[in-house]
């Protein structure tokens, strides 16, 4: 899922949420200038309750802000789970306070400064644990560290399946509401 203002007019209010990307041969969603120096304005993106898994062949992951000029950028609720190089990464080239990166569940942290990887604020460093990942079934099992652990701020009101959010005492993380307790 790339994002991006290619003729230089402002893109803005866009909503990413409660989607399934996976096995993709590089990033998995993406905020981009696309390729050029040119101003591309952006402003309200949400990318909000998504899953992204296995992503990047020889390079990739799982979500990308690369443009400096776009604003007011949230990505929240989202789980990132055995991208390729990066969970998340946000250029240098992003001015501080234009993206919160927040309530994110990553799991495989690289540490590559190189490509930019973050981990941002309030973020859950864990397996998903995914029903069954290798069948692209990315459904919560039970104990899973996202159930109840995502805020509130902005969520989708219902899930991936359309079962309404919460399901339990808070917003759980990714695009699967787990339909119990924990």
């Amino acid at each position: 899922i790339a994002l991006a203002s290619e003729m230089g007019g402002l893109l803005e209010n866009v909503y990413v949420n409660n989607n399934i990307v996976y096995d993709n041969s590089a990033i998995g969603l993406k905020v981009t200038r696309n390729g050029d120096a040119d101003q591309h304005p952006m402003k309200n993106i949400q990318i909000i309750n998504n899953t992204a898994y296995d992503n990047g062949g020889d390079w990739g992951g799982c979500v990308s802000l690369d443009d400096p000029d776009a604003a007011e950028v949230a990505v929240r609720n989202n789980i990132c789970s055995r991208n390729r190089s990066f969970e998340l990464s946000l250029s240098s080239d992003v001015p501080p306070g234009q993206a919160a990166v927040e309530n994110n569940l990553i799991f495989g942290f690289k540490n590559d400064t190189a490509d930019g990887e973050i981990m941002g604020d309030g973020t859950v460093e864990a397996d998903p644990l995914f029903v069954d990942p290798a069948n692209a079934d990315f459904h919560l099992r039970a104990g899973s560290p996202a159930i109840d652990r995502g805020s509130a701020l902005d969520a989708p009101e219902v899930d991936f399946d359309g079962r309404p959010r919460p399901q339990g005492s808070a917003i759980d993380i990714g695009a699967f509401e787990y339909p119990g307790s924990r």
